[in-house]
Order: structure tokens, then sequence, then C-alpha cells
């Protein structure tokens, strides 16, 4: 049985993070929650790490006193992530942006049809968001993907720890809960 190679991550620059946030805002349709769903949404995975399919999940009872509750996670576990006052910030903006949409869907993020944002939609919007910031095609791929926020995300907190087996052991431990990032001064 031959084994499936994997791809490997693609880690963003800060630089390119901006320019994927920025193109975000500028998806249509004018005066939709679209770009603002998206916006939030990349800057979540880019910011937290999460899952794709966590940051899919949440509803709006799960962002509290500047936490996100994260249910049933990969493992069937929940966890918190604090969140950098960005962050916090830029939720709380989208959130008051959605209330105004008319919906009985729980969800925080929206399709432009007012229910769950899908997988497949995130996806397709992500593709074309690199594309149109000019993001760069990874080598040996065909592109970018979602995954890699996560992955940068990673990169950068093991980046940020503290010399020493002890202290990274620790670092590592701490990484599991969250290490809050701000990516949001410019992109709201």
């Amino acid at each position: 049985m031959s084994q499936q190679r994997r791809q490997t991550p693609y880690i963003f620059a800060e630089e390119e993070i901006d320019l994927l946030m920025q193109h975000a805002l500028r998806l249509g349709p004018k005066g939709s929650l679209r770009p603002h769903t998206y916006t939030t949404f990349f800057g979540l995975l880019a910011t937290t790490g999460m899952r794709v399919g966590e940051a899919l999940s949440l509803k709006v009872e799960d962002f509290r006193d500047g936490v996100l509750l994260i249910r049933k996670t990969k493992f069937h576990k929940s966890r918190l992530i604090p969140l950098h006052l960005t962050a916090r910030e830029a939720l709380a903006d989208y959130l008051r942006r959605r209330s105004l949409v008319t919906t009985c869907d729980p969800h925080i993020f929206l399709s432009t049809r007012c229910r769950r944002l899908s997988y497949a939609s995130t996806i397709e919007t992500f593709h074309k968001v690199c594309e149109a910031a000019g993001l760069p095609r990874q080598p040996g791929s065909w592109c970018l993907r979602q995954h890699d926020l996560r992955h940068t995300f990673a990169v950068r907190a093991l980046e940020s720890a503290p010399d020493g087996r002890d202290q990274i052991t620790q670092h590592m431990l701490a990484l599991t809960t969250h290490r809050p990032r701000n990516f949001w001064n410019r992109h709201r």
C-alpha cells in the first residue's frame, strides 16, 4: 500500500496575511456582509490557529468576554481560546454587522443566503482572494490552502518560544490552548 505524500505547508509572511485580509474586504456583493465575513474568518484562522471546521462550527453564543468556546474539537474535547484585543474588537464588530441580518441560523459565519458558511465556499473564496492578492502558488502544488494559516500560526508561535528544552515544552503546552496574534490593525 502506497503512502500519500503530504503537501508541504506554506508559511505566510505577515505582509501576505495583511494582503489576504485586504482583498477579502474587497469581496462583493457591495454592501453585503460577505467581505466582513471572510475578513473576520481568515483573520481568526490566522490569529488563533484554529481548524477551519472549528471556525465554521462557531455559534454566536460561543463568543463571550473576549473568549471563543471551541466545542467538540478533532479529539471530541472542548477548549477556550482567548482572543487578542484586536481580534476581540474585530469579531465584535463583525457580530454587530451580522446582527443586522435577518436569520435564525446561530452560526457566527454566514453565507450570502444567511446560512452557515460551507467548507467548500470558504475554499473557493480563499483561492480567489489569494489570486487577487497576488499570493504565490506553492511550488509543487496547485494552490495555497486555508490550513496553511494554521501551520503559519504554529510556526510563528514556535519561533517566539524561549530557548531551552523545558521552556519549549511549557510553551508548546500553552500553545495547544492558545497564543493570540494581532492581524487586525488595518482590516476593519
